[in-house]
């Protein structure tokens, strides 16, 4: 009955598609517009059926649940020994302490940088601070001389 069902349909669609390449060639630019985009829609109707199987199928394989193909992927793992947990312990334990010394050797070379800066800095200031002394000194040297010329003429 569905095979009849469909047989008629594909008649009756080839049967307007033949209609429709034998329109009069004096038609109005609409109409002739019109039953051009309905025969090249017709002629599409194969392709649009094919695609609609492929999608469906398509998100029948997504959506299909893995555990009805494969329930051993969803069983229960098996139980760790003491064994293994010492290990995983340890392994947990060391990389806890690499990661913690890496932190200490980033922070000690922060702060020997810094503590270069402040000696530089100190330096700086220490340099200048003796320039100046040295320039006050020979300016009051200077002086002293000066005056104590004046003081002989």
């Amino acid at each position: 009955m569905i095979k009849v069902r469909e047989e008629n349909i594909k008649n009756r669609i080839q049967y307007r598609m033949q209609e429709l390449e034998n329109l009069a060639v004096n038609l109005p630019p609409q109409l002739k517009t019109k039953a051009l985009v309905e025969l090249k829609a017709l002629r599409l109707l194969d392709m649009q059926k094919k695609m609609r199987e492929e999608v469906a199928t398509g998100m029948k394989k997504v959506t299909t649940l893995e555990t009805s193909v494969s329930p051993t992927a969803y069983k229960k793992g098996k139980k760790q020994t003491f064994k293994e947990s010492r290990v995983a312990e340890r392994l947990e334990k060391q990389q806890q302490l690499d990661k913690e010394q890496r932190e200490r050797q980033v922070r000690q070379q922060r702060r020997d940088y810094l503590d270069s800066i402040l000696i530089q800095s100190r330096n700086f200031k220490e340099h200048h601070r003796n320039y100046a002394t040295k320039i006050t000194g020979y300016a009051l040297l200077s002086l002293h001389c000066l005056s104590f010329v004046q003081e002989q003429d």
